[in-house]
């Protein structure tokens, strides 16, 4: 089961997306698969802080006083999105390292 929030589904499209795309434009080898995740990985993370930043609003109980922040988040797998592109340069990393080694 997949679970996101938000957009954080996105922190798992963008990287494969530009992996494949200079996979088809460059040529069929991981290292271009590589380089498309960490190139990938960079607005993963722009995006993800710039979302998740962004203030939520805070809602009063009539009843109680209580007050409570209602914000938006995306996550994926419940992580916030801005760490998956740490994860995706590792991915990328790891694939042109293991290429380049064989």
């Amino acid at each position: 089961m997949i679970v996101w929030q938000g957009f954080g589904f996105l922190a798992a499209l963008i990287p494969l997306v530009c992996g494949m795309a200079l996979q088809a434009i460059i040529g069929d080898s991981p290292i271009n698969t590589g380089i498309g995740y960490i190139l990938g990985a960079i607005p993963v993370w722009y995006l993800g802080k710039k979302w998740n930043a962004k203030p939520g609003r805070t809602l009063t109980d009539n009843q109680s006083g209580e007050q409570i922040e209602v914000k938006n988040k995306h996550s994926f797998f419940w992580i916030k999105m801005e760490y998956w592109a740490g994860v995706a340069a590792v991915i990328g990393i790891i694939m042109i390292v293991s290429e380049l080694a064989a």
